[in-house]
């Protein structure tokens, strides 16, 4: 132990895709045999329903936060007070001392959370689960224009408009179900091979022995691949209360993720009384799946230079320049490996990363910001986002909403507002501590640091336990 403080909790180890299952959780997962022929018919089946009100986003720019204004935020009328089963949020039970690891803390998720706690409301979430994710796939199928025109008539901007709106609409309810991610990874495993005894640097997802995205395997390692195709790893995003559609938006790797939540979000200069920084209450995670435009790949590269995005427009200076360069493609930027301040995340030592990284994610009318994007560029820019990245070859990446958990739930606060209001602060990048909680000390420990991340990774796979635990991504270049 690097700091000569305790230790945070251990995570656990749990084998990855082999979820341990309670009594309860075996014989609702019984139950769901009988659903599968339904889900089958219905072209998809996943573990978990999330009915989480999501929340605006904020970009994870070189460290900072810019507070994402989508041009049609969608506002929950539900209150996100303590821990309401009404939200869809799990409760967390914390004690009178408040010193305590989320480890300790009992995780209880409502019948409605997971289809494999169902109940007598498992049919009727598989079959609006099904629903929700169609017409969401629907509606950002006719919201992504796939080629670039350079005369847009009053037609087709009016459609391009309406196909905006209904798929802000369709974002009303949320995000909707991880069933598409947990088909997307099941399309994109189908050719691998299965192995009885699958090691690092391979992974073991859904059954298969997989390498790292943006590697193949050689017969004796994972080689990196000269000319990438359709890559598939998961990519995270601290938000707040709105959903909008994920294009136009930075995100980062978990490590990044995690270092962007440590330097900004919980250090106490940033918050404001009963919210931290830019309302951040969630890390939400996102199955991508990318391939690179094929001017980036003629230039040896896997992805385009990552640019940062406020309020939907693209701020790095030369943007269109860039555009034309590399297409609307992905882009990636490596944190140092001991990030500003001397964060100590990093990925894990199989995935052959040793820093965290920010992506870059164009969307439709890139130039512009949100509330200012008429129709006529939104067709005549279209970006890289679609519903499948299969419909063209236009399309650079699409995502799926992969679940989300809290930053209560993960420090082992009941109700932020209210624990901050007695004094309590996340954390001092003066003291390197904590008030109330010791979640973020020592952001110099790798020990700490690497704790913390497999905290997460074990609320994720807890609370969707047929999604993998880790998807690592590709290097940066």
């Amino acid at each position: 132990n690097e700091s000569g403080a305790p230790l945070p909790p251990d995570p656990g180890t749990a084998e990855e895709g082999c979820p341990q299952l309670s009594g309860r959780m075996f014989g609702a997962a019984l139950f769901i045999i009988a659903v599968f022929g339904l889900a089958a018919a219905l072209q998809s089946f996943g573990p978990v329903r999330s009915t989480h009100e999501l929340k605006p986003a904020v970009q994870i720019v070189n460290g900072a936060a810019d507070h994402q204004q989508h041009q049609h935020p969608v506002q929950s009328n539900r209150r996100h007070g303590s821990i309401s089963i009404a939200a869809g949020r799990s409760q967390v039970h914390s004690t009178d001392t408040v010193h305590v690891h989320s480890d300790v803390m009992p995780l209880k998720t409502p019948s409605d959370k997971t289809l494999l706690t169902g109940g007598q409301k498992l049919l009727d979430f598989v079959a609006r689960d099904v629903d929700k994710s169609a017409r969401l796939r629907e509606a950002a199928a006719s919201a992504a224009p796939l080629q670039i025109v350079e005369h847009v008539s009053s037609e087709e901007a009016q459609k391009a408009l309406r196909a905006r709106d209904a798929l802000s609409q369709a974002l009303a309810d949320g995000y909707g179900s991880v069933l598409p991610a947990y088909n997307a990874l099941k399309r994109s495993v189908e050719h691998e091979p299965k192995v009885a005894n699958c090691r690092p640097p391979r992974r073991k997802v859904l059954s298969k022995c997989v390498c790292p995205a943006g590697r193949a395997w050689s017969g004796f390692s994972c080689v990196s691949l000269q000319k990438p195709g359709v890559m598939t790893f998961y990519m995270y995003r601290a938000q707040s209360d709105a959903q909008y559609p994920m294009s136009n938006v930075d995100m980062a790797d978990l490590a990044g993720v995690m270092f962007y939540l440590h330097n900004e979000v919980a250090n106490s200069i940033n918050q404001t009384a009963k919210s931290r920084f830019n309302g951040i209450t969630r890390i939400l995670r996102w199955l991508v799946t990318m391939r690179p435009t094929a001017e980036v790949v003629n230039q040896g590269r896997t992805f385009m230079p990552f640019v940062a995005f406020d309020s939907g427009r693209c701020t790095t200076a030369g943007c269109s320049a860039l555009w034309s360069q590399y297409g609307f493609a992905v882009g990636c930027q490596e944190q140092a490996e001991k990030a500003e301040g001397g964060y100590a995340y990093r990925p894990p030592a199989y995935s052959g990363l040793t820093a965290g990284a920010w992506f870059s994610l164009p969307g439709p009318c890139p130039d512009q910001i949100s509330g200012h994007k008429d129709g006529s560029c939104l067709v005549r820019y279209p970006g890289g986002s679609c519903s499948n990245i299969s419909e063209s070859e236009k399309c650079t990446y699409s995502v799926d909403y992969a679940g989300e958990i809290y930053l209560d739930e993960l420090e082992g606060i009941t109700d932020f507002a209210s624990w901050q209001s007695v004094g309590h602060k996340e954390y001092s990048k003066v003291s390197d501590r904590g008030n109330g909680t010791s979640f973020w000390n020592f952001r110099n420990s790798t020990v700490w640091c690497d704790r913390r991340l497999q905290r997460v990774q074990k609320l994720f796979k807890q609370r969707y336990p047929t999604l993998p635990r880790d998807l690592p991504r590709p290097k940066c270049a």
